[in-house]
């Protein structure tokens, strides 16, 4: 049994009232409430032109925003205790922040001074070029607490090709590919090495030199975004022959939908270490969006909290004082903060949502170790604390 299924297996209303008997607030469990910042831009024109990637267990988030100067340009920023920070590029005029561990290590993609895209580290205000496998191009798409890094890369003598690739010790490790295909693009990486990503119209597990097709949920295709250290498996699938398309959880080879809030489509892009699920899906109803060339109708979407079986609309949970509307959720850390992106003020707008009181990680696990109990959770528990740096005894 994992720590999410002890949880799972308990209702919403007994665990709420156990983690309150234990002195821990709820950690957005049914009607809990959160605040809603705004993480600002880094000074372009374009203040619409933001968009986030990731955030760590310090509610440190990444992503691109455009940057000033009058250019169409993107940078990759780091926000964090309400200011933001442009991380630069390699020399060209654009770069983008993809993924960022708990020692804020930040990767992502930039042109370099030969206007060639490339993966980059950022660590302690130097952005690193990382090594292509002999193509012209590489992207860096995570990275977890270990610093081992995860992407993808053109092969020698091809630009029709892109494999899955590692970063490790200097080095770069060809991953690649499902079937034999001509790409393979990793989204995410955890503790124990373990990959997901898109490969070969299907979502992909790689571990241990083995790519593994994770399946759909009837339809043809799938894509995996997120993997936590449990080893469960976010994303989206075609239910049936092209759409419409599901946010599915897969765990021990397992694939099941997440639903909808209420329209045909939804994604799931990211899961913390509790079960949580965090995306975007569409609600049913259709209006004109503002921010939308000539005011276009479109299909509202909305970003979700996926748990314990129940999809919940992010903007139930904020204020109806705040003048947000959630559209999409990118990321969530083990703390349940949440980040994404919505329209503020009739302006796109990067977030970070954050629950009302936050306890401190370590004290979840704990009592909630108490509270399902069982040898195999503490297994569990002790194998988690092995590899997860902000566990550790």
């Amino acid at each position: 049994m994992s720590i999410s299924n002890g949880i799972r297996n308990l209702s919403t209303a007994t665990l709420g009232a156990a983690l309150i008997t234990l002195g821990i607030p709820k950690l957005a469990i049914g009607a809990s409430l959160y605040s809603i910042l705004d993480l600002g831009t880094l000074g372009g024109e374009r203040t619409d032109e933001i968009g986030v990637s990731d955030i760590n267990n310090s509610g440190q988030v990444v992503g691109y925003a455009d940057a000033p100067g009058g250019l169409e340009f993107n940078h990759a920023f780091l926000a964090e205790k309400g200011s933001i920070k442009d991380l630069g590029t390699l020399g060209g005029y654009n770069s983008a922040a993809r993924g960022i561990n708990n020692s804020k290590q930040v990767v992502g993609e930039s042109l370099n001074s030969s206007l060639l895209r490339r993966g980059f580290l950022w660590e302690k205000g130097v952005m690193t070029e990382l090594k292509t496998l002999g193509g012209p191009w590489s992207v860096a798409t995570n990275i977890n607490d270990a610093g081992t890094v995860v992407g993808f890369s053109t092969p020698t003598g091809t630009t029709e090709e892109e494999h899955a690739v590692l970063w490790k010790n200097g080095q770069i490790q060809d991953l690649g590919t499902l079937n034999n295909s001509s790409y393979s693009f990793p989204s995410d990486i955890n503790e124990l090495e373990q990959v997901v990503g898109y490969s070969d119209g299907r979502a992909f597990l790689w571990e241990n030199g083995v790519t593994k097709d994770l399946g759909t949920l009837g339809g043809d295709n799938s894509s995996a975004y997120s993997i936590n250290n449990l080893g469960q498996v976010v994303g989206y699938s075609d239910v049936e022959y092209g759409f419409p398309r599901h946010a599915f959880l897969w765990e021990d080879g397992v694939m099941e939908s997440l639903g909808t809030l209420g329209g045909d489509d939804s994604y799931a892009y990211d899961i913390n270490n509790l079960g949580q699920v965090v995306g975007s899906s569409q609600t049913g109803k259709l209006r004109e969006y503002p921010y939308l060339p000539s005011n276009l109708t479109e299909e509202i979407a909305h970003g979700f909290l996926w748990e314990n079986g129940v999809m919940t609309d992010l903007n139930t949970l904020i204020p109806d004082s705040s003048g947000w509307e959630v559209i999409s959720s990118w990321g969530i850390n083990d703390l349940g903060q949440i980040t994404g992106v919505g329209v503020k003020n009739s302006q796109w707008r990067a977030f970070l949502m954050s629950p009302k009181s936050v306890p401190e990680p370590g004290s979840i696990f704990g009592s909630l170790l108490a509270l399902t109990g069982g040898v195999g959770l503490a297994l569990k528990y002790k194998k988690y604390k092995q590899f997860n740096g902000d566990f550790k005894s």
